[in-house]
């Protein structure tokens, strides 16, 4: 292995490194030198139950598990490959070291102080480098506080809810144009993914009479509330977790909807092929969730080596949908947009937050139904008779996507933009990054370099 180590950071990685070798007896070399990213060992970095990777050596801090609250894994004791250390810090240094001598007992670790940086971290996912798989924890941010307010749903008329908790909406009133866009026949079964409290399965009850209406959701004690204030001959609530078996044979439902929850699947294309297994040739699935790249864009630079936080992948969805003979469009859904920012890291700043939200009221004040990365959801329609038009979500190489939409700031209203530039510039400086990281981050993200120089990467 080697370590590599900035000439900024020279003076206390030699002292952290004379302590490793009386604390081990590990021979470190040291050499002055160029850190060549051609030549740096990496790994293939495999986000578990989704289709993206990236080709990566372990790099601090990108590569830290702690900074991606859905893939807390590490891989700094993976063996053949090499380190970058571009953070200030080496506070962690000691028990990142001490737990990969443990691991491997080398005999020697090269060590190189290098002055510059060169070439690129191509990326391809067939070199035959070793992999690491990293596991990803499913987090349901909103089921405990659900199930904590239930009780009071009970015994609550719906117009109270949203005075009792959070999302507490019928989206049906959104819905409803793409249903009379996309719905050409009546449905016979009609399927809500994730209907929470119920509403909008109520909803497409009453505007499909003559359908099967299927709620299902995880939380018990919501449906409990549902089938407490909504009771229709036509209409059915089931317990069932996202990604389970549906219990409905192939080819039988008609139209399935979904409202922020097919991400909450633990295996994203295992899930994408039962709901589309399920799904009538004829059929329509209409969901509307947050999409993987907005954490990308927003909370960049911490998210260059892997999500910070994992929502939908569109991939994982458009590859299983082709399977069963249906394409994908993908928008943005004006109507539907929140101003609340919460779920981003820079989202702590009151001036970013403000930003964010006049971005939000300018987007939806000029009615673009265009999905971009900031957009932090996206209304996806999958069936056989659509035009594909999702080449841009496509490439399940991780480092790719970000490229290709960091330079898309260009495109953001004003607002949304200075929204950008205080997120990148409040995450680069949380992680500590050294003056070379600057020097990484141009030569890793070539189409990202003009844009990034005028925000981030300017001396």
């Amino acid at each position: 292995m080697t370590i590599y180590f900035p000439m900024s950071l020279a003076a206390s990685a030699l002292e952290a490194i004379v302590k490793a070798r009386q604390r081990t007896g590990v021979r470190f070399v040291s050499t002055p030198g160029c850190c060549n990213l051609d030549s740096v060992r990496a790994c293939i970095v495999r986000f578990s139950c989704t289709s993206l990777w990236i080709r990566m050596p372990f790099i601090y801090p990108f590569s830290c598990g702690s900074l991606h609250n859905e893939f807390p894994g590490q891989y700094h004791t993976t063996e053949s490959i090499d380190w970058i250390w571009l953070g200030n810090s080496l506070d962690i240094f000691e028990e990142y070291i001490d737990e990969y001598i443990s691991a491997h007992h080398p005999e020697s670790i090269d060590v190189v102080l290098f002055d510059s940086m060169t070439g690129r971290l191509f990326q391809d996912d067939g070199t035959g480098e070793v992999e690491v798989h990293l596991k990803r924890a499913v987090l349901n941010y909103n089921l405990e506080h659900w199930n904590n307010a239930c009780a009071t749903l009970l015994n609550t008329e719906e117009i109270g809810w949203p005075q009792v908790v959070a999302n507490t909406v019928d989206y049906h009133p959104y819905l409803a144009p793409h249903l009379e866009k996309y719905v050409r026949t009546p449905p016979r079964r009609i399927v809500d993914l994730g209907c929470g409290l119920g509403q909008t399965a109520r909803s497409l009850a009453l505007r499909y009479p003559d359908a099967q209406v299927i709620g299902i959701d995880a939380s018990e004690a919501a449906l409990e509330v549902a089938r407490h204030h909504f009771r229709m001959d036509n209409l059915h609530f089931l317990t069932g977790n996202i990604g389970e078996m549906l219990p409905f044979p192939d080819g039988s439902v008609d139209l399935a909807v979904s409202i922020n929850a097919l991400m909450y699947g633990p295996n994203q294309p295992a899930t994408a092929h039962e709901v589309f297994r399920v799904m009538h040739d004829q059929g329509v699935l209409i969901h509307y969730s947050r999409m993987l790249e907005s954490h990308m864009f927003w909370d960049f630079p911490m998210s260059f080596a892997g999500p910070t936080l994992f929502q939908l992948n569109a991939i994982d969805w458009i590859a299983a949908g082709r399977e069963y003979g249906a394409k994908t469009i993908i928008k943005d859904s004006p109507d539907m947009k929140t101003r609340f920012p919460g779920f981003f890291f820079a989202s702590k700043s009151d001036a970013f937050s403000e930003a964010y939200s006049t971005g939000i009221d300018a987007e939806r004040a000029s009615g673009s139904t265009a999905y971009r990365p900031w957009n932090s959801h996206a209304l996806m329609v999958h069936a056989g008779f659509l035009q594909d038009s999702t080449a841009d979500l496509e490439n399940p190489a991780y480092l790719d996507r970000l490229d290709q939409a960091l330079p898309r700031i260009c495109e953001c209203n004003p607002s949304m933009m200075d929204a950008a530039i205080m997120a990148w510039n409040t995450t680069f400086t949380t992680l500590d990054l050294c003056p070379e990281a600057k020097d990484f981050l141009r030569l890793s993200l070539p189409l990202s370099h003009e844009t990034l120089a005028a925000v981030i990467l300017a001396p």
